[in-house]
């Protein structure tokens, strides 16, 4: 939107756009959308921009690992620096309008129902910490969504979206504890881990105490022990095993992002839970950067400050809700 244009008629403007395109408007209401338009010349410059940016929108496309916003680039690269400005700017523009949309409907473009259906569910910086009936506990980290099965001889837990923290109680009976987060199963008795499931299909568990079961439902499995994290592709395959510090686990419980040799994507998408809008990486690929910090996630202008000086990229905000960030000094 121009600067010119106060916030409030946009806003006006965007609700017009908004009730048009859902065409739900009676002969009234679009009869009184076109006396306000023809109100005033800023009343139809702010409905032209607003519906410039609507139809702009079509053309996002966002990344599965929740934030972060990608918009597709022409075939043939830009042959002059003029030509790349223009670009950049056009894809600044269809991002403005995703915001526009998200602003007018109150959802954002993609929305995720599970946190409609689920048993419990967090939103955007929200955590919650949600007591079992058989003494565990679990942790959940912003944009999760978990039901739970606690009847007869079911301890089971079904991860939506996002990520949790169990500290599970050992239980007299002996009953198993399942985390079911996709194509995964995880199975303990008594234990600490967490389950990360990414709108990507990717799942990663990671373990702070004793050690953990994970299955797929083709069968494999393998053993999570303490200070190790295992990922799993959309897929069901394994990957590597890696270690890590036990301290630094869930350490979004303590209002902290831990990045030890983290791709910048993965961090990115992580901070994208904390922070309202989009951030987005246009034309490019992060995954070859490495990050090395400790970010404060209820501080994400700090935080993105600080990896703009730990990584070799350049981070542009140009409203508080949209953020560029592109790789170079």
């Amino acid at each position: 939107m121009s600067s010119t244009v106060s916030n409030e008629l946009s806003d006006e403007a965007i609700r017009w756009v908004v009730r048009l395109r859902s065409g739900t408007l009676t002969s009234a209401e679009r009869e009184a959308c076109t006396t306000w338009r023809a109100s005033d010349a800023e009343h139809e410059r702010a409905y032209q921009e607003a519906k410039g940016l609507w139809d702009a929108a079509s053309s996002l496309e966002v990344s599965g690992a929740s934030g972060l916003v990608r918009v597709a680039q022409p075939g043939q690269e830009a042959s002059s620096p003029r030509e790349r400005r223009s670009r950049r700017r056009h894809a600044i523009f269809k991002v403005a309008a995703s915001m526009l949309l998200a602003a007018g409907l109150g959802v954002w473009l993609i929305a995720d129902r599970s946190s409609l259906l689920a048993d419990y569910a967090t939103h955007l910086r929200e955590t919650r910490t949600v007591p079992l009936a058989d003494g565990s506990r679990v942790d959940l980290g912003p944009d999760t969504a978990i039901d739970i099965d606690m009847k007869g001889g079911a301890r089971r837990i079904l991860l939506r979206a996002g990520r949790a923290f169990f500290r599970v109680t050992r239980d007299p009976a002996g009953r198993p504890f399942e985390v079911v987060a996709g194509d995964a199963t995880v199975t303990v008795l008594g234990t600490a881990f967490e389950v990360d499931r990414r709108d990507d299909g990717s799942t990663t568990v990671t373990v702070s105490e004793h050690a953990v079961s994970v299955q797929t439902r083709a069968g494999r499995m393998f053993t999570v022990r303490e200070g190790s994290r295992l990922v799993l592709d959309a897929t069901g395959a394994f990957g590597a095993i890696l270690p890590l510090n036990v301290a630094h686990v869930a350490a979004w419980r303590r209002g902290q992002l831990v990045a030890e040799g983290e791709p910048l994507n993965e961090v990115l998408a992580a901070l994208s839970h904390y922070r309202r809008g989009w951030i987005l990486t246009p034309g490019e690929d992060l995954s070859d950067i490495s990050v090395n910090a400790v970010l404060d996630l209820n501080d994400s202008d700090a935080s993105l400050h600080a990896l703009s000086a730990a990584a070799p990229i350049r981070i542009r905000s140009f409203t508080p809700y949209l953020t560029v960030v592109a790789a170079g000094n």
